[in-house]
């Protein structure tokens, strides 16, 4: 008996939460078939009427305007170009529940200002992130020219360091000569005091 009530609960609180929760903005475009504006991970917008959702916000949309922004590529060196607006007309699309990020309702009359101002936002971030790109790669330039540095100061060093291995090398082998010839002579005197010694 107590699972007609939960289900009863349960369905309840599905209904509160379309009505009343973050999904009642899906809801209203669905009964008022108002547009609603989402915007896409991929920085794309979609500007279309929702005709079914659910609770994942999978979405099935309708009349569909796709919006996004795109900044052309010049060489290094030249002026930054501005960001072009391109857009493209989707009739019917299915919307999977990992692409929106934001979804807002909006007037017919409220679109335009906010896509508008959502590229100006875009395109600033966008420049932000190419003057970080630029400092990295100055940045990336004086730690190379560092780098290359330390190698020929490790390479100089290297030299140095046999330059004076050959000449321990060489006052080793001169020590150990006199050091011989110094033996021979203590040897030499010795013989020479025993035979001294024995003769007189």
């Amino acid at each position: 008996m107590s699972r007609p009530m939960e289900e009863d609960t349960n369905g309840k609180t599905e209904e509160e939460e379309f009505n009343t929760g973050p999904l009642s903005v899906l809801m209203m475009s669905v009964k008022n078939n108002t547009q609603v504006l989402i915007n896409c991970r991929n920085n794309r917008k979609l500007l279309g009427r929702v005709r079914a959702f659910d609770r994942h916000c999978n979405m099935v949309l309708e009349n569909v305007r796709e919006m996004w922004t795109e900044v052309p590529k010049t060489g290094k060196g030249k002026k930054k170009a501005l960001p072009v607006n391109r857009d493209r007309f989707i009739s019917k699309m299915f919307l999977r529940e990992e692409i929106p990020s934001l979804t807002m309702s909006l007037k017919s009359s409220d679109w335009y200002h906010t896509f508008k101002w959502t590229d100006v936002s875009m395109y600033e971030e966008l420049e932000d992130l190419i003057d970080k790109v630029d400092n990295l790669e100055g940045a990336s330039i004086t730690l190379q020219k560092g780098v290359n540095t330390c190698e020929a100061e490790i390479e100089t060093l290297t030299m140095e360091t046999r330059v004076c291995e050959a000449v321990v090398e060489k006052e080793i082998r001169e020590f150990k000569m006199q050091l011989q010839s110094l033996k021979n002579m203590v040897v030499f005197a010795l013989v020479m005091l025993f035979f001294f010694k024995f003769m007189y």
